[in-house]
């Protein structure tokens, strides 16, 4: 079963985001949070496959939130969704440059929305598999 950490401190933008989560996949775990500093305090004893952050949020902002995330090496292969009101032509490179995997800017359109987390989703999938065979490879070699 997937897991999803969705990163904003308006409440609404968090269930409109699971709502359409529910439409992928109804069984797919959603864990919410109002704050990075929560989030990032979660995700160290858990591996969600994707996360789903705001930028402009108190404390610690969308760009903060992922260089830190991305600093954990367990995290480096999880996809991250950024989505932001933001008005700044170059926050999407700030974003990427921070690590994270895709951008989208509100309003947004919730195919689209729901199309990109679903590609993000068969991502992480698919390096997943990809790493299992890798590793798989490397055991079963001759001494």
């Amino acid at each position: 079963m997937s897991s999803i950490a969705i990163i904003d401190d308006v409440k609404s933008n968090r269930q409109i985001l699971g709502k359409i989560i529910e439409t992928i996949d109804p069984n797919i775990c959603i864990h919410n949070f109002d704050s990075a500093e929560l989030a990032l305090g979660w995700i160290n004893s858990h591996t969600p496959d994707l996360v789903i952050t705001d930028y402009k949020m108190p404390g610690l902002d969308g760009v903060e939130f992922t260089t830190k995330f991305r600093s954990n090496s367990r995290s480096q292969n999880i996809p991250v969704l950024m989505i932001t009101m933001a008005d700044d032509l170059v926050l999407p490179i700030r974003a990427r440059v921070a690590g994270a995997t895709a951008f989208l800017q509100r309003p947004v359109d919730y195919d689209l929305v729901r199309a990109r987390i679903r590609s993000l989703l068969t991502l992480h999938g698919n390096r997943n598999r990809l790493r299992l065979i890798v590793d798989n490879s490397h055991s079963h070699r001759p001494a």
